[in-house]
This record gives structure tokens, C-alpha cells and sequence, in this order.
């Protein structure tokens, strides 16, 4: 079998979202049931979502978790107010 690494699978994914667009943008609010369902389309359409978080350094990595849970997805990158996630089709 010719099957790829999990550490290939993730390099690979993170040079995908580095040169991806912002998807969604948290806003005021914060993680709402819309802003869920919108970060969903990109993520089920692509298997990738490129999101931007509150400035708050706290506040983003909380919001990160949050997501990750929510979304039923990984983490795949973090750079200042970006992060990326990952879910298999």
C-alpha cells in the first residue's frame, strides 16, 4: 500500500490553507449558530476552512478549541488571528 504519512498529510494541508483565502471572519459576537453553519460549507465542500479569530490572544485560542469541537475538526495551523482546520470528506 502506497499510503500517505500522517505527518505528509498535515505538511501537505498546511501549505493548502497557507496560500487559501480567509473563509469566514469571527466577528463581535464571537461563535454563533451562523457563523457554525458557515464555517461548515468551505468545510464540508473542501475538507478545509480558512477562519480569522478575535485579536485577543486568549480569546482566539479559546475560540480555536471551541471550533475544533464544534467542527468536528483539526487544527491544522494557527498563525496570529488565522486558523486552520481540516476534517476528512
Amino acid at each position: 500500500m502506497n499510503r500517505a504519512s500522517p505527518g505528509k498529510v498535515r505538511k501537505n494541508l498546511k501549505s493548502i490553507a497557507k496560500t487559501r483565502p480567509v473563509d469566514v471572519k469571527v466577528g463581535k459576537r464571537g461563535i454563533t449558530r451562523a457563523l457554525l453553519l458557515e464555517v461548515r460549507k468551505p468545510l464540508d465542500k473542501d475538507g478545509i476552512v480558512k477562519v480569522s479569530l478575535n485579536a485577543k490572544k486568549q480569546i482566539r485560542i479559546d475560540q480555536a478549541k471551541e471550533l475544533e469541537e464544534e467542527l468536528q475538526a483539526e487544527l491544522i495551523s494557527m498563525i496570529g488571528k488565522t486558523a486552520s482546520f481540516a476534517r476528512e470528506s
